[in-house]
């Protein structure tokens, strides 16, 4: 296997030209590629083998494909039967039930998928990475934020944006969190009442400016309690900051609980 070392006093630049043309840091294992024309030099669009994407060009067949279950959303007095990720889509931006009410957390585990499908029509090949040595390792809480972990209620939310701000990482918010390996290049996070496994879905420039950004979904579930909770973040980091920084969180049908 080719690898790539980089010493603090190597300029930017080489580094950058040796993770271009030898792939270091850019794939992880089991990703699929796929290669513009055009964009010899500059960094593949990757993403998940579990998006069940052939190509960026099977995007809409995947969204539209049937699921193997069906859901009963309600909006208010209206009922809807949903079986792929295009009629979920439908209701973004609306507040949704799910019948039955145990349904929800099998809905929101294979509806998180749907957004990174969804958001993959934005992929572009990156020019540059300053996040392409990051990988999900054992050593990860001490890069990633606090909002990948746990947010049951306003008062954490409020928690976890102040500790962002002042470029905490998720090891410093939560000390006592433990990390270990999952299946498929997954990883788990496990805190006294929660535990949260992580997984890469996608790298690509997704907002035109020319840099690589990592896709990153978040699935947390209460050790004691059903809550449960299914996210799809955006992450970039910025010149020398240590802590990765969420760039975006994508966003579904709003559901009722």
């Amino acid at each position: 296997m080719i690898g790539c070392r980089s010493q603090p006093h190597f300029p930017l630049s080489l580094i950058l030209s040796c993770l271009t043309l030898l792939g270091c840091g850019t794939r992880g294992p089991g990703v699929e590629v796929d290669r513009q024309p055009g964009s010899s030099g500059m960094l593949p669009v990757t993403w998940s083998p579990a998006l069940g994407l052939k190509s960026l060009g099977d995007i809409d067949r995947r969204l539209t494909e049937p699921w193997d279950v069906s859901f009963e959303l309600r909006n208010g007095n209206t009922g809807a039967t949903v079986q792929s990720c295009a009629e979920y889509l439908a209701f973004r931006g609306q507040r949704v039930g799910v019948e039955p009410e145990s349904d929800g957390p099998s809905l929101m585990r294979i509806s998180v998928d749907c957004l990174a499908i969804d958001g993959l029509r934005n992929a572009k090949p990156a020019r540059l990475s300053s996040i392409g040595m990051f990988h999900l390792t054992m050593d990860v809480l001490r890069l990633l934020p606090p909002e990948l972990g746990p947010v049951v209620s306003d008062d954490d939310e409020a928690r976890v944006s102040l500790a962002s701000r002042a470029g905490l990482s998720w090891k410093a918010e939560s000390p006592n969190a433990t990390v270990h390996a999952g299946e498929n290049d997954e990883i788990i996070i496990t805190e006294p009442h929660y535990i949260t496994r992580l997984s890469e879905m996608a790298r690509a420039d997704f907002s035109g400016g020319g840099r690589q950004q990592v896709m990153i979904r978040s699935l947390t579930e209460g050790i004691n309690s059903s809550w449960t909770s299914a996210r799809l973040f955006l992450l970039d980091q910025e010149g020398t900051d240590v802590v990765i920084t969420v760039r975006k969180r994508y966003e579904g049908p709003g559901f009722q609980r």
